[in-house]
Formats: C-alpha cells, sequence, structure tokens
C-alpha cells in the first residue's frame, strides 16, 4: 500500500517538520520505505500480496504507519503526533 505523510493543516507546523519525521522514520526499522516528495513524505508500506479486503488492509496499515510516527514524535522530542497527516495515496 502506498500512502503519504502531510503537514496538518489545523496547527502552526515548523518548515522543517517533514526533513525532521523523515530522518527519525528512516532510522527505524519497519517494512516502510519513505522518501520526501515535494511537501509530504511518500511511503511505501509492506507489499501487496492480495487475499484481503483493500480497505481492511489499507486502514490496518495506516494505523500501523500512524503508530510509526507516534513513536518517533515520542522519541524526538522536538516533534508533535498533530503535526502529521497520514493517509492513502491514491
Amino acid at each position: 500500500m502506498r500512502f503519504r505523510i502531510t503537514p496538518h493543516g489545523g496547527h502552526d507546523v515548523p518548515a522543517d517538520a517533514l526533513e525532521q519525521l523523515l530522518a527519525s522514520l528512516t532510522s527505524r526499522r519497519s517494512k516502510a520505505r519513505f522518501r520526501k516528495v515535494g511537501t509530504e513524505i511518500r511511503v511505501d508500506w509492506g507489499r501487496d500480496d492480495g487475499g484481503w479486503d483493500r480497505p481492511e488492509r489499507q486502514e490496518l496499515e495506516r494505523e500501523q504507519l500512524l503508530e510509526l510516527v507516534r513513536e518517533a514524535c515520542l522519541t524526538e522530542p522536538p516533534l508533535r503526533l498533530d503535526w502529521y497527516a497520514v493517509g492513502p495515496l491514491e
């Protein structure tokens, strides 16, 4: 599945918030690949092996990615979870 992480529109987000998060995420072991594209972080999560209903799998994997972002924010004090929005990349 593919996702995007963007600055959350309802918060005053520092200009380098995506770069800080990307540095933290890429240093972690996970089944995701991260890259910055413009004003968002693109995420390739796992692999598409069929078998699951797409919306169900998409929500499960989005929650797993959100947990990874949450962990990064907890371990990197300047980062705040409410700075970021995580959604599918269609």
